[in-house]
């Protein structure tokens, strides 16, 4: 029986991805093709299709490259730590947030009790 093999053309319309980015996880590492032609080209099987669909639910998680990669090498993704991880993550851009809302809200305050101030002094 065969292996089903993808050249990296056929996995980027496959899966939607483009050649481009599929370039660049083989550059960066979380994604390195399993085989390769005589000829050099890419050659991904159904485990690399496997691992790029992990990828792609981290990044959907907001995981950066680097994050994941250490993820995947470890070989332990565990779904309950990632949740928290990316849960403490979403906090931390809700306080980044309030904090930029506060900062708004102060400022148009005082733009407001300025111009206030100039059309009294007219």
């Amino acid at each position: 029986m065969a292996i089903q093999v993808w050249k990296v053309g056929e996995l980027a319309k496959q899966t939607g991805i483009t050649v481009r980015t599929l370039r660049y996880y083989d550059q960066l590492g979380p994604l390195k093709p399993t085989e390769y032609t005589e000829t050099g080209h890419r050659l991904y099987t159904y485990q690399d299709l496997l691992r790029l669909q992990q990828i792609l639910s981290l990044r959907q998680l907001g995981f950066s490259l680097e994050e994941i990669k250490q993820i995947l090498a470890s070989g332990k993704l565990i779904p309950l730590k990632l949740v928290r991880m990316h849960r403490e993550r979403v906090e931390e851009q809700i306080r980044t947030q309030q904090e930029l809302y506060q900062q708004l809200a102060n400022l148009e305050r005082a733009l407001t009790s300025r111009q206030e101030n100039d059309r009294k002094a007219l």
